[in-house]
This record gives C-alpha cells, sequence and structure tokens, in this order.
C-alpha cells in the first residue's frame, strides 16, 4: 500500500476469480467521484469507536464510514463492528472483489496522515506479505479449476447413490444394510457441507449471487444447513477468529470449554447476545466430565445444534433472502424425510437418522480440530497501537492448526486441512491451498515466525482431548462467580451505546 496521493500505481485485484491489473486510483472512481476530505491519524480513527454515529475502517490509507451500510453487509454486522476504528487493509483485500472497490467512495470521508501510511509500509513483514498477495494475484492463484469441483460433487453424488442402493435394498432388505445406507448418506452430508463451505465464501465461481444458488443446493437443498446462517456466523469467525467473547465458533458452554482461560469469569457473546458463565453449578457439572462427553457431543449432536441455529437465523428475522431458505430447506426435509419413512420400523427409522448424522458430525469434528488447541484472547484484534503483531498473518496463523495428510486423502478433509492457509487467503479455491502452503511458510521463516502447528489427524485429537482434560479440572476446582462481573468488551459498549 501507498499513500493516497501517489495510488497512480497499477495494481492486481480480483474480478469474480480472474486477476485484472488495474489503476488503483482509476477504480476507486469508477462510479463515484472523488471528494475532498479531512486527514486522520489512525488514533484518531481508532478514537472514533466512541462515537455511535460513526464506524471508521481505513482500506489502503483511506477512511471509511460505513455506518449506513452496516446493515446491509453481505458478510454480517460482526466483521464490520470488529474492524471499527481500524486498519481493516488485509482482510478486506481477502473478502472482497473489483466490484466491491468500485463503491468505497460512497463512503470516503478521510484519509490517514502519511505519518501513519509510511509506519505501516516501512514494516518488513507487511511489504513482504503484500508484495506476496501481489504474486498470488498475478499468477492466477485466485481462479477455479471447475472440473475440479465438477469432480467433486460426482464423489458426492457417487456416495448418495451407493447410499440409495443399501437404503432401497439393493443388496437386501435387512437392519445391516440399511445402516451401511445411513452411513454413506452421512458422507453425502459432510461431502456436500465442503461445498456449502466453499460457496460461502464466493470460492467458486466468486460471484456471490452464483455462488449462493450453488450454495442453496448444496447447503440448503442437500444438507439442510443454511448458507445465509452459515456466512453470518462463519464470515464474523474469520475475522475475530477464537475471540472468547465474540467467535461463536468456540462459544459452546454448557457443553464444551476448548481452553481453560474461557472459563476464567463470565463473558458476553457478542454473536449470540448474551451472557456465558462457566461456573453455575450445571455448567460445571457439564464440563467437568467434557473429555468424556466430547466425541459424543461432537459426533452424535451437534448437527441438530446446525438445524436448529440454521431456522433460529429466518425466524429471527436476519437472513437475506428468507423465502428461497425455507424452500430448499423444506426440500431438504421433505426427500431426506420421504427416504427416512422408507424404514420397515420405528427403530430402523431413528437409526437411519441417528448414524447418517453422526457419521456427518466427522464435519463438526474437524472443525474443533482447526482451532480449539490454539490461542484465545479477549476482544478483537487488528489493533493499531499494537502493531503488525496483532495484525492480519499473525492473528490468522496463531489462532489455526493444519492437518498433514496425505494428498489422496485432500477430499475427506475438504480444504479444512489447510486451515492456516484458507484463512489468510479464504476466497482462493481449495485446489489452490497445498501449492500455497510453502510459500507461507518461506515468508514466515525469512522473518523468523512460529509455523502455524501441522499435526496428523490423530494427533489432532490427542492435543483437543488434553485441553479437554485440562480445562475440565479447571472448572471442578472453581467457585461460582455472579455474572455482574462479565467481561464486557469494546463492541458491548458500542451495541448498548454505552460508549
Amino acid at each position: 500500500m501507498v499513500a493516497v496521493k501517489s495510488n497512480q500505481q497499477k495494481i492486481w485485484v480480483e474480478d469474480e476469480g480472474v486477476a485484472k491489473q488495474v489503476v488503483y486510483e482509476e477504480l476507486l472512481n469508477a462510479r463515484f467521484k472523488p471528494k475532498d476530505v479531512p486527514t486522520m491519524t489512525m488514533e484518531d480513527v481508532a478514537a472514533s469507536r466512541e462515537d455511535p454515529s460513526k464506524l471508521l475502517i481505513v482500506i489502503k490509507g483511506r477512511v471509511y464510514n460505513m455506518i449506513r451500510f452496516v446493515k446491509h453487509h453481505p458478510g454480517g454486522l460482526g466483521p464490520l463492528y470488529h474492524g471499527a476504528g481500524k486498519d481493516m487493509t488485509d482482510p478486506f483485500v481477502q473478502f472482497h472483489s473489483l466490484e466491491t472497490y468500485k463503491r468505497l467512495n460512497a463512503y470516503h470521508v478521510a484519509n490517514v496522515a502519511d505519518k501513519d501510511i509510511r509506519a505501516r509500509n516501512s514494516e518488513p513483514l507487511q511489504k513482504d506479505w503484500d508484495e506476496l498477495t501481489q504474486q498470488l494475484l498475478a499468477e492466477g492463484m485466485y481462479q477455479t479449476n471447475y472440473w475440479y469441483f465438477v469432480r467433486q460433487a460426482v464423489r458426492a453424488l457417487c456416495f448418495l447413490a451407493a447410499s440409495l442402493l443399501f437404503t432401497f435394498g439393493y443388496f437386501g432388505h435387512s437392519t445391516s444394510m440399511h445402516v451401511v445406507g445411513a452411513a454413506l448418506m452421512g458422507m453425502w452430508f459432510q461431502q456436500t457441507a465442503f461445498v456449502g463451505h466453499d460457496t460461502g465464501h464466493n470460492g467458486i465461481t466468486h460471484n456471490r449471487k452464483w455462488d449462493d444458488i450453488i450454495g442453496l443446493v448444496f447447503g440448503n437443498t442437500c444438507g439442510g444447513l443454511g448458507i445465509g446462517w452459515w456466512k453470518k456466523s462463519h464470515n464474523n469467525h474469520h475475522i475475530c477468529c477464537n475471540s472468547i467473547d465474540n467467535d461463536a465458533d468456540i462459544q459452546h458452554l454448557p457443553f464444551l470449554a476448548c481452553n481453560p482461560k474461557i472459563v476464567d469469569k463470565p463473558f458476553w457473546s457478542s454473536y449470540h447476545d448474551k451472557i456465558f458463565n462457566a461456573t453455575d453449578a450445571l455448567t460445571r457439572f457439564i464440563l467437568s466430565y467434557q473429555h468424556i462427553f466430547y466425541y459424543p457431543i461432537i459426533l452424535c449432536f451437534s448437527r441438530y445444534n446446525l438445524y436448529v441455529q440454521t431456522w433460529l437465523h429466518i425466524i429471527w428475522g436476519r437472513s437475506k433472502m428468507p423465502g428461497l431458505e425455507i424452500i430448499t430447506l423444506c426440500a431438504f426435509f421433505g426427500w431426506f424425510g420421504a427416504i427416512v419413512n422408507t424404514m420397515p420400523t420405528g427403530w430402523e427409522m431413528f437409526l437411519y437418522v441417528f448414524v447418517s448424522h453422526s457419521v456427518a458430525g466427522l464435519l463438526n469434528l474437524q472443525i474443533t480440530l482447526s482451532h480449539f488447541c490454539t490461542e484465545v484472547y479477549y476482544g478483537s484484534t487488528y489493533n493499531h497501537a499494537n502493531g503488525i503483531s496483532d495484525g492480519w498473518l499473525h492473528t490468522q496463523l496463531k489462532t489455526t492448526i493444519a492437518i498433514d495428510n496425505h494428498r489422496m486423502m485432500d477430499w475427506f478433509h475438504g480444504g479444512l486441512q489447510f486451515q492456516d492457509i484458507h484463512h489468510l487467503f479464504p476466497r482462493v479455491p481449495r485446489h489452490n491451498l497445498r501449492a500455497i502452503r510453502p510459500r507461507i511458510r518461506a515468508l514466515l521463516k525469512k522473518h523468523k515466525l512460529a509455523l502455524s502447528p501441522r499435526v496428523s489427524f490423530f494427533e489432532g485429537n490427542v492435543m483437543v482431548m488434553k485441553l479437554l482434560i485440562e480445562t475440565a479440572r479447571k472448572v471442578s476446582k472453581m467457585s461460582y462467580i455472579p455474572a455482574t462481573d462479565i467481561v464486557k468488551s469494546p463492541l458491548w459498549e458500542t451495541l448498548n451505546a454505552q460508549g
């Protein structure tokens, strides 16, 4: 990034997966003409968080007030509120394509002071990161190989076809054959969820409309999981990954606490808008045995919670396409319910649902392995005063674990095994993540930074279990803490107009 005054150089920008070299100034002025604006320091921008009428974020040396846009943001409220008062250049570049840049001038209210721009650009790691991002764009790493996703769809359909053959008695009518059919149905659910994950990041066509359509098919219709809820939750997760009070992906009380720090004191969840307290009697009892309950909860019951969250998202009026979501979700329960209804007894109906959903729970297990054993913290990152160590690269790497597996098993992990690279480049199609990994490791080695852990699937499970046991032992010795002592993040004050 360079000063706004000299933004006439060409840069690479992703346009629906295709890299285009453009003059940045001309790109910004494509729809809205430039205007005279004042200069602000990063300290001024940070101080704006005290003003509820403003939501200032910095992108490439320019300050934008997003307060009028926040309710329309496709990624939900969380990412913008967590970025308030901060330089969000790196997250913005990784989550947005060319068309979004054209809209920025409508919200342009100031330019960042030269001294702050020079400070950011003089940081060696930041310079190398910016250069690497440009190189990957120029090399076409954001471009999709559609034949790859055709193969993924065919593989998923093979699981479905095999499931139906066993379910409908092609190999004989017996409970055991039906159970095999249910297990294969679970693999169909897992594989379609991976495609839904890709589309949620606009990582297939890179066009929001078309990826939403694919997501409605594979996520809602094929798997019963709402793409609308997923986008709101998951985009927030990427921006504040492993934040105790802001990331819903690690907020599983009263059933699980993945890190001892989570149970230290009550906290308000900005995502769920409620207080979590690990020290009430029932929660303490459950968490004291969480290492015993972990696999049953994750494998056997977690998918039902995803159904609940999907429908609550629609019922509470948070879906941006409620009609389409309701139709596609009803279609899922219609076709899956019809299959379950072919079972000869009520017991086999129950068994079919239980087995299929338990096997599908492998997805939830893979998700927990990606983050449970990494650093947790309160509040949000990307704070200017803390320097680059609180920035995009550090935050994503210290909160993710990558699974080291043979290339032949990539289909099983669906891209989640490259969690470190995926979090750095969420719009890069998963078939390109393996090629990027050595480039990131070389960058970290050059700057003598710790690598994001890479472990086997088995080692990841062992690590999670050890941490669950440690947390369980801590909870069992804790006493009750009043909810009045909750941790209230700056976002609490923003949303409750207390700042």
